[in-house]
């Protein structure tokens, strides 16, 4: 009985101990944030206590669900078109010379577009439509997961492949006993740079060309000077990117790790 209560003790202490600095960090940004508003006026920078009132009756209001759903939906078909069409080429440019040839050229187009021009354009060319920040988020995506992954096909240990090979090892096995495993860190890698990325040009998409979301509602504040909202929404979107990276990303890392050692 002993030991066990040991044991839970210590795991406590092994959470608070990782819990301390990312708890502290965020003390610090919010003394900061406190201080700064003492010394400029409400109207240009609100209190913490100001903006988190305004965030606790936004929440409590339809239009909240409402706004946050629609542009969750957006990068979520933005993120998982960009993961998946990035990986499938990452794949192919890895193993294939031919299509190495041919993406090469693309991804650099891809590159060296600035997101800002993909979110005009989409505006041209879509109009105030869902296609809009989706086709953003693809277009900044997919050349991250497409990097990331032919990065991580590189990294294959082709003499296991090899030994693999002359173990009679079915090209299904090799695949995902040798080239998954060692591609994995990558694409996780790519994907936490893609999605991150992804919310910043959909927001910008949403503000630029649309009428629901987000980044449709910090226009609209900012244009009505209504600072303490551009705060509330801002933090909202912190808010959904640390719960996908404590929510999905680790906990996904962790199951997917495992499997790398198997």
């Amino acid at each position: 009985m002993e030991v066990g209560i040991a044991k839970v003790w210590q795991r406590w202490k092994i959470l608070a101990r990782r819990a301390l600095l990312p708890i502290s960090s965020l003390l610090v940004v919010l003394i900061l944030w406190q201080t700064w508003s003492f010394f400029v006026p409400a109207y240009l920078v609100p209190s913490p206590r100001q903006v988190a009132s305004l965030l606790v009756g936004l929440a409590a209001s339809p239009d909240f669900v409402q706004q946050v759903g629609v542009s969750c939906y957006r990068i979520g078909v933005g993120f998982v078109g960009s993961a998946f069409a990035g990986i499938i080429v990452g794949l192919a440019m890895g193993y294939l010379t031919a299509v190495r040839r041919l993406a090469e050229p693309l991804l650099l187009l891809f590159q060296s577009i600035p997101s800002v021009c993909w979110a005009l354009l989409a505006i041209l060319w879509f109009g105030l439509s869902d296609m809009t920040p989706i086709f953003v988020v693809f277009s900044v995506g997919f050349p991250i997961m497409l990097t990331n992954t032919w990065e991580g096909t590189k990294h294959v240990d082709r003499d296991l492949a090899a030994m693999a090979r002359s173990f009679h090892f079915t090209r299904i096995a090799i695949v995902r006993k040798i080239v998954v495993p060692s591609v994995l860190s990558y694409v996780f890698a790519g994907a936490r740079l893609a999605f991150g990325f992804g919310w910043r040009i959909s927001i910008l998409a949403e503000a630029l060309g649309a009428t629901r979301g987000v980044g449709y509602k910090i226009m609209t504040a900012a244009d009505l000077a209504r600072t303490d909202q551009v705060f509330a929404w801002t933090l909202t979107i912190v808010a959904f990117m640390m719960l996908a990276e404590y929510l999905i990303f680790r906990p996904l890392e962790r199951r997917f790790g495992r499997w790398r050692h198997v």
